[in-house]
């Protein structure tokens, strides 16, 4: 196979580079499992309007915050975000990096 046909990552955003509200859709999601030294939690892929793409974790220290985000919006399954665009909000929490919390449907 010519390396030009290999398949490529796309560059990796730097969240720093992103508004702290931004419309984001989620595209995918799946969990992933603890392992010694690392929290596991559910990672959700969202894409930007202008096409940019990346990933969060939202493990057991977020899932409070994502829950009730969720709860407000009715939104039911995590898998509903993947429907519609969702305005975000840059969220921090008294340890590590902020994540994006849904605020409000499109």
């Amino acid at each position: 196979m010519k390396p030009s046909d290999l398949p490529k990552e796309k560059p990796r955003v730097d969240l720093s580079t992103l508004p702290p509200e931004i419309e984001l859709k989620a595209t995918g999601e799946g969990m992933l499992e603890a392992t010694q030294g690392k929290t596991g939690g559910l990672v959700i892929s969202f894409v930007t309007r202008d096409g940019q793409s990346f990933k969060q974790k939202y493990s057991s220290m977020h899932s409070t915050a994502l829950i009730d985000a969720l709860d407000k919006l009715k939104v039911k399954d995590t898998v509903d975000l993947q429907k519609s665009w969702y305005q975000y909000k840059m969220t921090n929490f008294r340890m590590g990096f902020p994540r994006y919390i849904p605020v409000k449907k499109l």
